[in-house]
Parts: C-alpha cells; sequence; structure tokens
C-alpha cells in the first residue's frame, strides 16, 4: 500500500476504514482558498529512501498588511517576507504507518522588525491496521510558535498585546491518540481518543498562562444507511494551569482557571449524493471551575455543522457554523473574564478552471461574548485567492485578504487588509491534523500563527 497526497486530499471523512488513515495538515493551504483545485500530489515531489519517501516542503512569499495592530493609534502597515521550509519522510510496511516531519516558518516585515518571527514544528506519528475492525494512530507534536500583536483571536488563544515589545511566544507539546474498532459498512463502530497537551509561554511576563490540558473522548457511530449514520458523542477535557502564583499584580484576579469541561453530542453525518455531504452535531457543554475559586460555571448549548455541495466537478460550495467556548484572554488591567463564547458562521466556493487554474473564494462572521465582563467582538472576514501549476511539482499563487473587528471596546478596534503571491512545493503533513478528535472536537487547541 502505498499512500500519496492524492489519496489523502480526498474528503475526510471518520469513516473507520481497514486502511491507515492519514490526514493532510491544511495549514499551507487554509488560507490560500482552502482546497485550491489541481496540487502537485506528494508522488511528484517524493524522493524514495529505501523502504520509505521523503518529501520537501517549500513556501516562498511575499506581501502587503495594510495594518498589524489596532484602529486607536496603532495602525502600522509593513510590506513583509515569508518563508516556509522542511522535510519529512514516512513509510509503511505490513500494515505499519509511520513518519516524522520538521517545518519552520520566518517572517520579516520590512518596517516592523519586533514583529519578526521564527516558528518551528517537529512531528512524529505512526498507525497500525490490526485488523479489518482495529485501527490504531498515536503521535506526538512539538510546536515554538507566536501570537501576532495584533492578532487578538479567542480561537487561537492569542491576546491584545500592541503594547509589549514583541509577540507573545510559546512552546506546544502534545501527544495522544485514537483506536477506532469496527469494520467498513458494519452497522456501528466505537472511536476512542486521547491527547495531553503542555502549553508554555516563553516572554513577556506571559508564564502565569502556561497551562496543561488532557482530553478523553468517545464515539459511538450507528448505521442508518449506506450513506448517513447518527453518532453519539462524549469528551471530558481538564486545564490545570501550572503557573497561576506568577500572574502579575496589576492583573484582576478571581481566583483559579483550572476548570473541567464535559461535552455531550449527538448527530449526523451523510453523503446524501455524489454531490451533498455534511456534518451535523448538537449537544450540552458544562464548564466547572475550581471550587476554591470565585469564577461562574458555564452550563450551555453548543453545536458544529457543515455542508459541502458539489454541483459538478469544478465547483464546491460549503457552509459552515459552530458555537464553542475558549479559555478567557488577558488584554486590560480592568477585566477578568472567565471564559469567551465564540459563534462562527463560514461560507466557501472554490473552482477550478481547468487542469492548471484554480481559485478560492472564503467569507466568515464571528460573533465573541466575554463573561462576565459583557465585552463583545464581532469578526468579519473575506479573502479571495487565484493558484496555478507550473509543473507537476510547484505552483503560484496569488491572494488578497480582509478582516475586521468591531468591538464594544474601541480600543480594540480592528481593520487589516492583505495581500500576497507566493511559489510553493506542496507535501504538507503534520500531526496537527492527525491529531486525535478529541482535541479538534474540543476546539480550543494553539495553532501557530503564520501570515497564511
Amino acid at each position: 500500500m502505498r499512500l500519496t497526497l492524492d489519496q489523502k486530499q480526498t474528503r475526510q471523512s471518520t469513516r473507520p476504514t481497514a486502511r491507515l488513515r492519514v490526514l493532510v495538515g491544511g495549514c499551507l493551504l487554509a488560507g490560500l482558498g482552502s482546497a485550491l483545485g489541481q496540487i502537485p500530489t506528494q508522488r511528484d515531489v517524493e524522493i524514495p529512501v529505501g523502504a520509505m519517501a521523503a518529501y520537501p516542503i517549500l513556501t516562498v512569499s511575499g506581501g502587503y498588511h495594510n495594518n498589524l495592530y489596532d484602529q486607536e493609534g496603532n495602525q502600522q502597515s509593513s510590506w513583509a517576507l515569508f518563508l516556509r521550509g522542511g522535510a519529512g519522510v514516512q513509510g509503511e510496511r505490513r500494515g505499519h504507518l509511520y513518519g516524522m516531519e520538521y517545518v519552520a516558518d520566518i517572517g520579516r516585515y520590512a518596517t516592523a522588525s519586533q514583529d519578526d518571527f521564527v516558528d518551528q514544528r517537529f512531528t512524529l506519528y505512526g498507525g497500525h491496521a490490526f485488523s479489518l475492525r482495529n485501527n490504531i494512530d498515536v503521535g506526538a507534536e512539538f510546536v515554538r510558535g507566536h501570537d501576532a500583536r495584533g492578532e487578538e483571536d479567542p480561537t487561537l488563544g492569542s491576546r491584545h498585546s500592541v503594547d509589549a515589545d514583541e509577540p507573545d511566544i510559546w512552546n506546544l507539546f502534545q501527544t495522544g491518540g485514537s483506536y477506532v474498532y469496527g469494520a467498513p459498512g458494519a452497522r456501528g463502530s466505537l472511536d476512542l481518543s486521547t491527547c495531553w497537551s503542555c502549553l508554555q509561554y516563553t516572554n513577556n511576563d506571559q508564564e502565569f498562562r502556561d497551562r496543561n490540558i488532557f482530553d478523553l473522548g468517545g464515539t459511538f457511530y450507528a448505521r442508518a444507511s449506506p450513506k448517513t449514520r447518527g453518532l453519539l458523542q462524549v469528551i471530558y477535557s481538564d486545564y490545570d494551569y501550572t503557573n497561576q502564583d506568577e500572574t502579575p499584580d496589576f492583573l484582576p484576579d478571581r481566583g483559579s482557571l483550572d476548570s473541567t469541561e464535559m461535552r455531550y453530542l449527538a448527530g449526523v453525518e451523510w453523503d446524501a449524493t455524489a454531490k451533498t455531504n455534511g456534518t451535523f452535531r448538537f449537544g450540552w457543554l458544562d464548564k466547572n471551575f475550581d471550587k476554591s475559586s470565585d469564577r461562574e460555571d458555564y452550563s450551555d448549548p453548543i453545536w458544529m455543522a457543515h455542508v459541502f455541495w458539489t454541483p459538478r466537478f469544478t465547483d464546491q460550495f460549503g457552509l459552515g457554523y459552530s458555537r464553542n467556548v475558549y479559555e478567557k484572554l488577558y488584554y486590560d488591567e480592568v477585566h477578568d473574564d472567565d471564559f469567551v463564547q465564540v459563534a462562527l458562521a463560514k461560507a466557501s466556493w472554490n473552482r477550478s478552471w481547468g487542469p492548471r487554474l484554480s481559485s478560492g473564494v472564503n467569507l466568515y462572521r464571528a460573533w465573541d461574548d466575554y463573561t462576565p465582563s459583557g465585552r463583545s467582538d464581532d469578526r468579519y472576514g473575506a479573502g479571495a485567492t487565484v493558484r496555478y501549476v507550473l509543473n507537476r511539482w510547484a505552483t503560484i499563487g496569488l491572494g488578497y485578504w480582509f478582516q475586521k473587528r468591531d468591538s464594544s471596546l474601541p480600543e480594540h478596534d480592528y481593520i487589516d487588509r492583505r495581500f500576497a503571491l507566493d511559489f510553493s512545493i506542496n507535501g504538507l503533513m503534520t500531526w496537527g491534523a492527525r491529531a486525535s478528535r478529541a482535541c479538534r472536537i474540543r476546539g480550543s487547541g494553539v495553532a501557530p500563527s503564520i501570515f497564511y
């Protein structure tokens, strides 16, 4: 069995298979339009190394930011240059899949050198199909990343840090695995997953935000028809803030942020026709803080849904909506929130104009509600990209993005317009996409902050 990106870039599904499931990391292409048609495959760039195959990772991008920071006296535009480089190796033998990968993201700003960054990621992963009914995936990942100073996104855990001399820098270690019991097409299957994450900040006196997160989840699938199955899911998460005694005296503090979360979800996944597929999950979230804390527990509905429609092979339309809860952000010396509730709507259109040319359009709208301060933000964004296949191993792309934040606190308003031109050799396969479903469904993980 030889796995290539042709196979991996097919529609991701949690359906158990007898083959080992390899999900391709999409962080390289996500900001460029998400599945922009014709992309060179790993088969086109891989280099045989004994029984394994090595592959390069390279993207060179130049672009312009209209505003790196906020709207209240801190506007800063800049030309920028970005480089992503790395390599990976993978192999398969008698049902075993294994591999490792390293990638570095380097960014340089012409008029904002204090925001230059070097992010790094190292990944190890493996998997095994014991039988038709038994499949297991395990992996570990180390990431050294940063939070851009004007980003302030609760879904990424990035705070408002314009007053700092440099971006927040952090280290993240994750390890986990998934076990699936159930044959392809079986009336029922069981998916068990676990993940342990350790996040540590290294500068700007942010060590008090260090935390360990443990996730444990289980999902039972029941097939209602050949193309439809229902699911029941339970996810347990434990947040342990390890350096809260380092909280600066000038910040408000209402007690420990340690908490546990329980998510109970029911839903359905379907491939109704060759043109339509989707997922819907609805449930309840209970978040309980440490008893010694004065913080407010949370109990409320959560849901997530997405639908993809492909009226013809050249076009795909997508719609998505989710409602979830994320950890608090420190953004001033007055407010001390407990959590942030985020509702997010997305829409996309991807089109292939021919064997070499493709395009993508993406829109999003988010509503961020901070509790108990009452701060509310409306976030908007749009992007349009065009990508051209140069040859069997490389592409070029041109993209434009717009994002805006309207906050009930005017000093957090933000508008940014940016564009970029890039050259890319693709082959990215990171643990971020292979991470156990418990981490991904919780939706509170930290991702590297890169230009894309």
